[in-house]
């Protein structure tokens, strides 16, 4: 191979695509959790499990829409869109709304807090301040009921 810049710039182009072919291939699995849900949703929505037959139906269908959903998301087909866009912001709402429907009263918090106060209680801190005086007479007139609240300049 010559030294000609083109070829180089070639090889070169060729090596970087290959490398990154390499790194960004994405292995999509059909596991055990993947099935229980597909599984799940059919008998939500059928009221019976799926027979064997109609569950690897379910997967394949599954697995084709992972496939397109992973390469509309790589070629960006998400972006700017509206309906993407409120889908989302649905879904978010929905989640937001069952985080929330099961709201605890203050009278359920304080009977709880009350059971578990050990848990929550801080451990006893300890804090002191340093006073120095010019001369001993300062100190003891310091230490005295009556001199409480005086401060004495430091000679």
């Amino acid at each position: 191979m010559g030294r000609h810049p083109l070829t180089i710039f070639l090889v070169v182009g060729a090596l970087l695509f290959a490398v990154d072919r390499w790194r960004s291939t994405e292995s999509i699995v059909i596991d055990e959790a993947v099935a229980e849900r597909v599984a799940g949703l059919w008998e939500t929505q059928m009221g019976t499990p799926p027979d064997p037959e109609t569950l690897d139906a379910l997967l394949t269908a599954w697995l084709r829409e992972e496939v397109f959903y992973r390469e509309a998301l790589r070629r960006g087909l998400d972006a700017d869109d509206t309906v993407v866009r409120r889908r989302l912001v649905q879904k978010l709402e929905f989640l937001v709304q069952d985080m929330t429907s099961g709201a605890v009263s203050d009278g359920d918090l304080a009977a709880y807090f009350e059971e578990h106060r050990e848990r929550y209680r801080l451990p006893e801190r300890w804090t002191f301040e340093q006073h120095q005086y010019a001369t001993e007479a300062e100190a003891e007139a310091a230490s005295k009921p009556s001199a409480k609240g005086k401060h004495f300049p430091a000679a």
